[in-house]
């Protein structure tokens, strides 16, 4: 059971006070393929450490992208260029670029080092810090404890919207998780469902994949699961 309040959070009845008792990620965890990576991060928690305190909340969707075959990736037959030299780091490593020349993108290195695998972290469900994250978005809390559905999707669902609100840029690009930007596991399971990745058009067939993982039902996610249906009807209707 999910239950979103101003400044706690109620998972399975209980409480979260602090991050004492979960577990950080070990380096193993993430020294496996894309796809199991992106699916087992469903649920786990993402934290930014501000100050003395952390923000973040609970991964609801990420993407996949599998090496060097993958039309979608960065690293497409095994191109290293300046950008993307994170991917080929260990696993572990945090891979962070910016689209359109504002938004920036965080990525997680998975696999062993030298095979360029990323998993994109593309919404989370706000956990702590839920006001400073407004503030950082811009957007206003209503005054009530509830936090309608539609505002958590402006506050974190979407790669860009995410960034913004934890304050991630181009100045974690290449460290490893574990100081700055943590990723712990509390033991949430969620059901997850799979779909296309936004956005990629560009890969052909590799853009109707399902390398999207998502929280199932979660309000927070950037696009609900279905897009790769309408994506493929629009792929027939323009070929008419």
């Amino acid at each position: 059971m999910l239950k979103q309040g101003r400044r706690s959070y109620l998972l399975k009845g209980k409480i979260l006070q602090g991050i004492e008792e979960l577990q950080l990620l070990p380096q193993s965890f993430f020294n496996r393929s894309s796809l199991t990576v992106a699916e087992d991060l469903i649920g786990k928690v993402l934290l930014r450490k501000r100050g003395r305190a952390f923000i973040g909340g609970i991964i609801v969707e990420t993407e996949a992208y599998v090496g060097i075959d993958d039309r979608a990736s960065h690293a497409y037959r095994g191109r290293k260029t300046r950008r993307n030299t994170p991917m080929f780091g260990p696993p572990g490593s945090i891979y962070v670029y910016l689209i359109y020349g504002r938004y920036h993108c965080l990525n997680i290195v998975t696999n062993k080092e030298g095979f360029p695998d990323a998993v994109l972290i593309r919404a989370i469900h706000p956990l702590i810090g839920l006001e400073e994250m407004a503030r950082a978005r811009k957007i206003a809390l209503p005054p009530n404890a509830e936090i309608p559905g539609q505002l958590l999707k402006s506050l974190t669902g979407g790669p860009g919207r995410l960034t913004q609100a934890l304050g991630i840029d181009l100045d974690l690009n290449g460290k490893l998780l574990g100081d700055e930007l943590l990723i712990v596991d509390m033991g949430l399971k969620l059901e997850v469902v799979r779909d296309c990745r936004i956005g990629v058009s560009y890969a052909g067939e590799d853009a109707l994949k399902p390398y999207r993982f998502l929280a199932k039902s979660s309000p927070a996610v950037s696009h609900p699961p279905g897009y790769c249906r309408k994506y493929r009807r629009g792929l027939i209707e323009n070929t008419k």
